[in-house]
């Protein structure tokens, strides 16, 4: 099979593997969409190997392992103790797998399992043909969700629900949105479509522009304009109820804390790299804030979603910038690290 391997400092290279061989739990599956995220940049594509071996956000992977953590597509074989999955069953698989035995594995938060795994970093990613997982990683896709969505909803597209559901938004309210990529968009969408005011923050005219068309009702452009008199403007001086960072830049997350209005609650989900310096006393203590970290969902929330998704006919075709082969990854990890708008998938079959 064709695969592609990240050999660091923004290099890829495309190859060949024997198809790879499934345990007793397992699934083979056909590779049919992986999305493009974030954490590929700052995890596996921009770090040399150096890096990596070293560790980044407290995170080890092999160098030298597939990567791809939103991974969909199709059982082609199936385990011999595997009962709720069969050939033919289209599926999305979470990115990350705990040992499923541990407290926070048996309440689906596999991310806080001591012994988790994440699909591209520590065992095989969804950049190949063909891709083992474990039939426990996996959602059945209703079908009315497309391969494209359902490799959204494993990652960055429920992370962005995720995000609202920990800062309990309610409708009515206003949010902020802080990086309007895939992530920032996702939450700015579901907002939306909660009854929330939605402003968004970004740095690119395009992704501001592009904004527009996702339940964005404001997007300013931190570059060319005041965020703060901006927002104070559009909200009679009161700031925002929910102030949420996408970026995991210092001056986002700080963006969003200084937006919050009295009472406020703030969700910082993104990550990236540097401090943040919070002004403790003016920013947090005398207007009260919640200040809330968020990381991913957990697995029963990727089932819900999905469900969701699927009961209300919900596409988010309208999210995809472009679908490539796998022969043209490097190009398209080129056009993303530069801040392509939309989102993004390898299409890993050639043929």
């Amino acid at each position: 099979m064709k695969a592609m391997l990240f050999l660091g400092e923004k290099k890829i290279e495309l190859i060949d593997l024997p198809n790879p061989k499934i345990g007793d739990d397992e699934v083979l599956l056909e590779m049919k969409a992986a999305g493009l995220c974030g954490s590929d940049l700052h995890l596996f594509y921009t770090p040399s190997r150096a890096e990596k071996e070293a560790g980044i956000f407290g995170l080890k992977f092999s160098p030298d392992m597939i990567p791809g953590h939103e991974p969909c597509g199709q059982v082609v074989e199936v385990g011999n103790s595997v009962k709720h999955l069969k050939v033919g069953d289209r599926v999305a698989v979470a990115h990350i797998s705990g040992c499923g035995h541990c407290a926070n594995c048996r309440k689906g938060w596999d991310m806080h399992c001591p012994n988790k795994q994440i699909y591209g970093g520590h065992i095989q990613g969804g950049y190949a043909e063909f891709m083992p997982a474990k039939a426990k990683d996996c959602v059945v896709l209703p079908e009315n969700i497309s391969y494209q969505d359902g490799a959204f909803y494993t990652c960055g597209a429920s992370t962005g629900f995720y995000s609202l559901r920990r800062g309990n938004l309610k409708g009515g309210e206003t949010v902020l949105c802080v990086g309007l990529g895939p992530v920032g968009l996702a939450g700015a969408y579901f907002a939306s479509m909660m009854g929330a005011r939605v402003i968004g923050v970004d740095i690119s005219d395009e992704r501001c522009r592009h904004s527009l068309n996702f339940g964005v009702e404001v997007a300013i452009n931190a570059k060319k304009e005041n965020v703060q008199e901006r927002i104070a403007a559009l909200t009679g001086g009161n700031g925002v109820e929910l102030a949420i960072d996408y970026t995991g830049a210092p001056d986002g997350r700080n963006t969003a804390i200084e937006a919050a209005g009295l009472w406020g609650r703030v969700v910082l989900i993104g990550f990236g790299k540097g401090w943040t310096n919070i002004e403790t006393e003016l920013h947090v203590i005398e207007k009260q804030l919640t200040i809330t970290g968020a990381w991913v969902f957990s697995f029963p929330e990727l089932q819900e979603l999905i469900a969701f998704a699927s009961a209300r006919d919900i596409s988010l075709a309208k999210f995809t910038n472009k679908t490539v082969p796998i022969t043209q990854g490097s190009e398209l990890f080129a056009e993303f690290d530069k801040g392509s708008i939309g989102k993004s998938y390898i299409s890993p079959l050639t043929k």
